[in-house]
């Protein structure tokens, strides 16, 4: 119960702050100031640390097979990993990753088949990880990022639908939140 509760504070105290911070931020700002993507980046680390320990040491541990839990979760983390990296990775910097640059849309790539393929792809790691470590805590754990990333994808739609306009309108309209094929090709 202990690594639930450290796991889900170590995402949601910071969280909520940075979190706040990112409201008013973007409707002022429109970008996000250093200190809150500190705050972001230390509640996901937190979050993704302790999941990660509570899927090593095997806490609550899950009745699954071994051999179907680890090869579940060994596809289910090289499939978010190369998610996450590949959509950080058109990025291509730190500061327009972190939303501290919002310069211009990104369509192309990975993005063409998700509008958030580093959030999926960080879900999928941790869940993975808590499949292939047969830890019910770090399921349970990995969910609670999945429901924090439900609170936070709104309001960063928001934000680029402000920051956009329509251009963002047709990319949403074609694109799936998390995965699945364009409705209709780039423009």
């Amino acid at each position: 119960m202990v690594w639930l509760v450290v796991g889900t504070l170590v995402l949601v105290l910071p969280g909520t702050w940075a979190l706040k911070r990112a409201k008013r931020e973007l409707a002022s700002r429109r970008r996000l100031g250093t200190r809150t993507v500190l705050l972001a980046f230390v509640a996901y680390a937190g979050h993704a640390l302790v999941t990660t320990l509570a899927a090593l040491q095997n806490i609550w541990p899950l009745a699954v097979d071994r051999i179907v839990a680890g090869s579940a979760g060994v596809v289910t983390l090289s499939v978010g990993g190369i998610l996450y990296l590949t959509g950080r990775s058109a990025f291509g910097s730190f500061r327009r990753t972190w939303g501290l640059d919002c310069g211009r849309l990104i369509q192309d790539g990975v993005y063409r088949y998700s509008r958030h393929p580093q959030t999926l792809g960080s879900v999928l790691v941790l869940l993975g990880a808590a499949l292939a470590g047969r830890s019910a805590v770090a399921l349970i754990l990995a969910g609670v990022l999945a429901v924090a990333a439900a609170i936070w994808l709104p309001i960063e739609e928001r934000f680029l639908e402000r920051q956009f306009g329509e251009e963002y309108r047709q990319y949403r309209a074609r694109t799936a939140r998390f995965a699945g094929w364009p409705s209709r090709g780039l423009e």
